[in-house]
Parts: structure tokens; sequence; C-alpha cells
């Protein structure tokens, strides 16, 4: 892996969002594809979502929120600061839990910036290290 990303070395886990307007007429493109480098989740863990389709206005690149569109089950405390319009970043504002199991998917009611549902059925799986 890549240490000189501005993002966690440990572990850097990318989402890419495709939008079923961009697939070909006929074709039903899945809305949410994952790709990651590991599926451990560490305390300096960072997730970047990417998205196809603009998701905020230009005056929310740069600021952190509460809430992003990634939902945690169960719950992982953090912050998500949007890096683009397409693009943003969570991070975690604590260590998570050892040895637990952690459900990604999309929080309900995401839209993008015209207002249009980012839905499907997305859902990932994040583990933490046992104990030793």
């Amino acid at each position: 892996m890549n240490t000189s990303r501005c993002l966690s070395s440990w572990s850097i886990l990318c989402l890419f969002l495709v939008s079923l307007l961009c697939a070909p007429a006929g074709w039903a493109a899945p809305e949410v594809e994952w790709m990651a480098d590991d599926e451990t989740l560490t305390p300096s863990t960072t997730l970047e979502v990417r998205f196809a389709r603009e998701m905020v206005g230009a005056e929310q690149v740069g600021i952190e929120t509460v809430e992003g569109p990634l939902a945690f089950t169960p719950a992982l405390a953090g912050k998500f600061t949007w890096l683009s319009r397409r693009s943003g970043v969570f991070v975690p504002s604590a260590a998570p839990r050892m040895e637990s199991i952690f459900a990604v998917t999309l929080r309900a009611g995401v839209k993008d910036a015209a207002g249009k549902a980012i839905g499907g059925k997305f859902r990932a799986t994040l583990r933490t290290p046992v104990f030793a």
C-alpha cells in the first residue's frame, strides 16, 4: 500500500457509488460498488466515498459534518468531510471496539445535489482485530 497517500496507511477503503442513470438502456447497474484494500477496521482507518454524481454544493466542500452518507451498525462515531462535490472521507472519532463486526450501508434518504435519491442494497462488512 502506498504510504504517501493523505489517508490512513493502515487501511484505505474506497466505496464507489454508481448511478443507474449512467447505465446503458436495459441494463440495471448496481448503485454501489465496494472496493477495499482491506476489510479490517483499526483506530487509524479512514473510509473514502466516491459518487458518480455530484452530491453536495461547492460551499460544503471541506466542511466536517456528523451526518455523512454512510451508516454503521453498530453505531460508529466520527466525522465526514466532503473532499469534492463527489467524494468525501469518514474518520472515526474513537477507536472501534475490538473483536467487532460493523455493517456499512448508505444512510436512509441519501440524495444527490439535484435531490435524486441514491439508494440500492449496498452493504459492506468491516471487522476489528481480535484482542491479543
